[in-house]
């Protein structure tokens, strides 16, 4: 169906915690993260409560979670279209047809405010049907069952790490 489901998990405080979409591309050379292809985006908190989050009215790639007192962990999940890769971005898209496909991590990835690309981590996992292969130059740290869970990276090398994937 092109859709990629995807998941972050942070450490929070309570207030309000701003997540940036990443929105310069390598070798794009503008501002030109596809986040018109973001969809069903919530976030929950440990208990899996949701809780109330607003699009930035002056930054369209930036939005700002409210964060309840209590709360030191939260989850965004949301969907992310991935239909026209030679349209929306160029090559740092991220597409899927049957039987194959790729992610740009950059069209899947959030991150908190004042974040250093290169020193921020993220310890990324994709989550593929059992027996599918993966190439990328990530380091994968385990492979069980169509779940790949790589080696933790900065943002930086994560955005400039693209995956290909599909079935044998």
């Amino acid at each position: 169906r092109s859709l990629i489901h995807a998941r972050i998990d942070l450490p929070a405080r309570p207030g309000a915690l701003g997540l940036h979409y990443v929105e310069w591309l390598p070798g794009n050379h503008n501002p030109s993260g596809p986040i018109w292809n973001v969809v069903d985006f919530f976030v929950n908190d440990a208990d899996g409560n949701i809780l109330e989050w607003d699009r930035d009215p002056r930054d369209p790639f930036r939005i700002v979670v409210r964060v309840p007192d209590g709360v030191d962990t939260i989850a965004a999940e949301y969907t992310y279209i991935a239909n026209q890769p030679w349209v929306n971005s160029e090559s740092t898209d991220s597409y899927g047809r049957l039987g194959y496909g790729g992610i740009n991590w950059n069209s899947v990835t959030f991150y908190p405010d004042g974040a250093d690309k290169d020193e921020f981590t993220i310890d990324p996992t994709l989550v593929l049907p059992d027996g599918w292969k993966v190439a990328t130059d990530l380091p994968i740290q385990g492979d069980a069952g169509g779940v790949f869970d790589f080696e933790s990276v900065s943002l930086a090398r994560l955005v400039d790490s693209p995956i290909i994937f599909g079935a044998p």
